[in-house]
């Protein structure tokens, strides 16, 4: 982590260094560092960003709201044993609103923090699958453009799986708020992995897999001409997971098998020799390919078009 980006005190930067970035603002959960364990060992880069993040919580403890770029830290999610109550400043609790970015009110981007979710009991069940996976914060931004809100909604879900989709689906169901799933653009969790959809174990059933109906809604609420991305390297049939065909099979299905509405990132790569990009402008986002077609959602705020769970494999 430190080859790109500067650790320590914002004092100690070299100004002039082109190698290494700043960052005035850290978001960092803290639940995922906690719950590493002898199984799930964190890698070095991880130790070094739990580390700088350590390092500005100490700062603002100090310091407070004063505590100036590259001292400055968010906090995404509560952790145990009251040890981020002293952070209200700059915690954000799971359901709450991100509506600030580096201290400053954005009046063009506003995030909502669906996960991770906080668990009273470390014995949950849900911990029993990758913690660190399951540790992912989940947010989804409601981005603006050209003085319309909400022109493009990005839904992020790390790498969270089967499990976490489907206690969303299920506590925003109860809420009455599966609203805040929805999305023009949705990039498909732990790189288009068959375990963010099903409890199935492909290698034992093979097609006969079933897929999870509250994980797929969860990930469903595609809003009309919504796009999926699947930041991985290309998918092939029969390849190890992540990625994984079947998954990309039922992604697809919830975009009508329209090829042009689901990209893999090494795919458009490999083909277009670019990464792939949007633009949001008050149509919505589109391609920025001269001849792409238009693929954002909801030009004039279209209501939601949710697919339907389905229990086929």
């Amino acid at each position: 982590m430190n080859t790109h980006f500067h650790l320590g005190s914002p004092d100690d930067f070299p100004v002039g260094d082109k190698n290494l970035i700043l960052i005035r603002e850290m978001w960092s959960s803290p639940i995922v560092f906690r719950r590493a364990s002898a199984q799930h060992k964190l890698c070095e880069e991880a130790k070094a960003w739990a580390s700088e993040a350590r390092r500005r919580v100490r700062r603002f403890r100090e310091d407070g709201l004063a505590t100036e770029n590259g001292d400055r830290i968010l906090i995404l999610g509560k952790d145990k044993d009251g040890k981020t109550d002293d952070l209200g400043d700059i915690l954000i609790e799971c359901k709450e609103l991100i509506t600030k970015v580096n201290r400053v009110q954005s009046g063009e981007l506003q995030g909502r923090l669906l996960a991770p979710i906080f668990f009273e009991d470390e014995d949950d069940p849900l911990l029993d699958e990758i913690e660190k996976n399951n540790s992912s914060v989940i947010t989804r931004f409601s981005i603006s453009a050209d003085g319309y809100k909400g022109k493009c909604l990005f839904l992020s879900g790390g790498d969270a799986g089967v499990a976490i989709w489907k206690r969303l689906w299920e506590r925003n169901s109860e809420d009455g708020t599966t609203d805040w799933l929805q999305y023009d653009i949705v990039e498909t969790p732990h790189h288009c992995s068959w375990r963010t959809l099903s409890f199935d174990h492909w290698s034992q059933l093979g097609e006969a897999v079933k897929v999870c109906p509250e994980a797929r809604d969860a990930l469903g609420q595609g809003r009309e001409g919504s796009v999926i991305v699947a930041s991985c390297k290309p998918i092939k049939k029969d390849d190890a997971n992540p990625p994984h065909e079947r998954a990309k099979r039922e992604y697809l299905s919830m975009v009508g098998e329209d090829t042009d509405r689901f990209l893999c990132t090494e795919e458009v790569r490999d083909k277009e020799d670019r990464p792939v990009e949007f633009k949001i402008s008050h149509r919505g986002p589109q391609r920025t390919l001269k001849l792409a077609a238009t693929i954002g959602a909801s030009a004039a705020g279209v209501s939601a078009v949710s697919t339907t769970a389905r229990g086929h494999g």
